[in-house]
């Protein structure tokens, strides 16, 4: 279960970084 969530929460800051690049360029 931890790990799960530790594993959403990593996936969820790389598409967050992924859309704030997207946006900047």
């Amino acid at each position: 279960m931890l790990y799960h969530m530790k594993f959403f929460c990593v996936l969820f800051l790389i598409i967050n970084n992924n859309n704030r690049y997207n946006t900047l360029h």
